[in-house]
């Protein structure tokens, strides 16, 4: 069994998670649509949820 780069795995999850986001909130942009607008909303909190994983930093963050 290989060694798993704890670090690294956490940073592509957060990568993953910021690109969910940025592709979300331009669709929402672009079409103005609600839909997409929670698309987005959705996609930026599971980013919040993977780069700040505490949930009463994540709640002093979004003051």
């Amino acid at each position: 069994m290989g060694v798993v780069d704890l670090k690294a795995h956490v940073e592509a999850r957060q990568a993953e998670a910021w690109e969910n986001y940025v592709a979300a909130k331009q669709r929402a942009d672009e079409t103005l649509a609600l839909e997409d607008g929670l698309a987005a909303s959705r996609a930026w909190r599971a980013f919040l949820q993977i780069f700040i994983p505490d949930p009463a930093e994540r709640r002093e963050v979004m003051r």
